[in-house]
């Protein structure tokens, strides 16, 4: 955890014992691929954004954890934890060398403490709509993120019947598939539609934590690039939904005492051309025959990076081929990847399994293939991230407002995993993980 983040907690809460209103309600909410700037630039737009962070605290950037990806961050919000501590390395676990539709969706995947749980042991009641990683979590009205296998989603739902009371009462439809989150046009609805589920279930039940994970801008940037209508758009509908939940909390009498957390998972980068660096692997005799078990060294991409992974993990003479055969490129090639070694992947705390990694250079993303141009130029322009999160474009957003939080405080820098400490110091719950932190903080904090 970063010096930094003891600063951020000693000026960012209220002193307990001189709180106007203490917190009984926390709503956590994550837009996917929040850039700072949405909320930092008017020309956004983001007019309930703005009124939040103009009211609380905002921060001009947010740290992801490696790689900058969507499940790794989630988990590291949720658990204040690293990857390598809470178990979930990418959105998709190396279990194949080809694109899968397998991914972390499992809640027992997760190997810290959450923020869920520690909530149950308090006695609260939680909700959670769309998160990662969430199926079967314990979380009393839970719709979790499973990628696009809808019917995990409503299989995974909680309580029974759930879904179909949602899409009755809220969306006047009636079946079982998740169409009802998804049945607008990319972008024009998808956020809107899952922020008036949460709305419902806020609404009804007051619950003392809520997560909601808001999709809509990190497919338009992935789609369109940094700029343009169709991310405007995006920012305005993630707005919209973020009005539709602060309205929520004030029409079941809670405003006053909740929290609201509006956060991401990571920033973006724009890419025009993809480096895929198992052909050098085949090319040196590393990568022959992989559905036969023929192969030494395979590069996991991830978008913005990719991970090496050893057939035999002790192998040290084929990590040192890979590192020589890395250093052996032209200067053009070079200017596409930067190397991170097991030093700076131990301090990051990523996937342990791993002693070598790649991050792509100037609007490099990394790929799948092993035959083959090693460097090729995308089809179009299009946002990417999971890239080594030490620049400011891959950073991410925070804006926290209402009980229990000062206004008018900006933080220059901080981390996803300084979330869950926040959190639960706002609602005096149990993480053993983050205990020591905890008390450092409440020694800063309180009279």
């Amino acid at each position: 955890m970063k010096i930094y983040s003891l600063l951020f907690f000693a000026y960012l809460l209220i002193p307990a014992k001189s709180l106007s209103q203490s917190t009984s309600h926390v709503v956590l909410v994550t837009i996917d691929g929040l850039r700072p700037d949405f909320y930092l630039n008017p020309q956004w737009g983001a007019e309930n954004l703005a009124g939040l962070m103009n009211r609380g605290v905002y921060a001009k950037g947010v740290t992801s954890v490696f790689p900058s990806m969507t499940y790794p961050n989630h988990i590291s919000i949720m658990t204040g934890t690293t990857p390598e501590k809470h178990g979930i390395y990418y959105n998709s676990p190396f279990v194949s060398f080809t694109r899968s539709d397998s991914v972390y969706w499992q809640f027992s995947s997760i190997k810290s403490l959450s923020l869920w749980e520690a909530a149950r042991k308090a006695g609260l009641s939680t909700v959670s709509v769309m998160w990662p990683v969430s199926a079967d979590a314990p979380v009393d009205y839970n719709i979790p993120d499973v990628g696009k296998l809808g019917e995990r989603t409503y299989a995974h739902s909680r309580p029974s019947g759930l879904i179909e009371e949602i899409k009755e009462k809220v969306f006047n439809e009636k079946g079982t598939d998740m169409n009802f989150l998804f049945y607008s046009p990319l972008n024009k609805g998808i956020d809107v539609n899952i922020a008036t589920a949460a709305s419902y279930l806020i609404e009804k039940h007051t619950p003392g934590f809520t997560s909601i994970h808001l999709l809509g801008l990190d497919a338009a940037q992935h789609g369109n690039g940094l700029e343009g209508e169709p991310i405007a758009e995006a920012v305005r509908q993630a707005d919209r939904a973020i009005g539709l939940i602060i309205r929520a909390l004030e029409s079941s009498g809670i405003r006053e005492t909740s929290t609201i957390i509006v956060t991401g998972d990571h920033g973006f980068v724009s890419g025009d051309k993809d480096l895929h660096p198992n052909v050098w692997l085949k090319e040196a005799g590393l990568i022959n025959n992989v559905e036969n078990g023929d192969w030494k060294a395979f590069f996991y991409p991830v978008a913005g990076s990719s991970f090496l992974h050893l057939k035999d993990k002790s192998d040290k003479k084929t990590l040192q081929k890979v590192e020589e055969l890395l250093q052996s490129r032209s200067a053009y090639e070079k200017t596409h990847f930067r190397v991170i070694k097991s030093a700076l992947l131990r301090k990051a705390e990523a996937d342990p399994a791993v002693d070598l990694a790649l991050t792509g250079e100037n609007g490099a993303t990394l790929g799948w293939e092993t035959e083959g141009e090693a460097i090729r130029p995308k089809a179009k322009t299009r946002g990417d991230h999971g890239h080594f999160p030490d620049f400011q474009q891959i950073e991410t957003g925070f804006i926290a407002q209402g009980a229990g939080i000062k206004s008018g405080i900006k933080i220059e820098k901080m981390s996803v995993t300084d979330i869950a400490p926040l959190i639960a110091r706002l609602l005096n719950l149990e993480m053993p993980a983050i205990k020591n932190l905890q008390q450092t903080v409440l020694s800063n904090v309180t009279d």
